[in-house]
Order: structure tokens, then sequence, then C-alpha cells
């Protein structure tokens, strides 16, 4: 039961940065172009892909 409490957390704390980024994306977009949508911006998964892979460097370089 306990186990199921985590991985339901860590579900919904994923899905609310998932929709933070993109809003703040958004507007950031909105605010440069006017535009009401924008479709270069870097979608989530890209993101945390990248992020996560400069994190592993600095790991790997013992710079934290």
């Amino acid at each position: 039961m306990k186990t199921l409490l985590i991985i339901t957390g860590s579900l919904l704390i994923g899905c609310s940065n998932k929709g933070m980024y993109e809003a703040i994306k958004q507007n950031e977009c909105r605010q440069k172009t006017g535009e009401i949508y924008c479709d270069d911006v870097t979608d989530y998964e890209t993101y945390k892909q990248e992020r996560d892979e400069l994190l592993k460097k600095q790991e790997d370089k013992g710079i934290y």
C-alpha cells in the first residue's frame, strides 16, 4: 500500500512538472512573439532528457 502511494505521488508530481514547464514555455514564447501558441517550444520529454544528460555529465565530473 505504501509503495502504491509513493508511485502515485511521483506520477502526480511528474505530471504537474510537465504541465508547469509547458505553460511557462508557452508564456515566454507569447511574450516574445505575441503568438498564442508556439510550435517551436521544446517539449517536456526532450527537455527532461537533455537535462538528465547534463546532470549525469556533471555527476561523472564530480560537479554538483
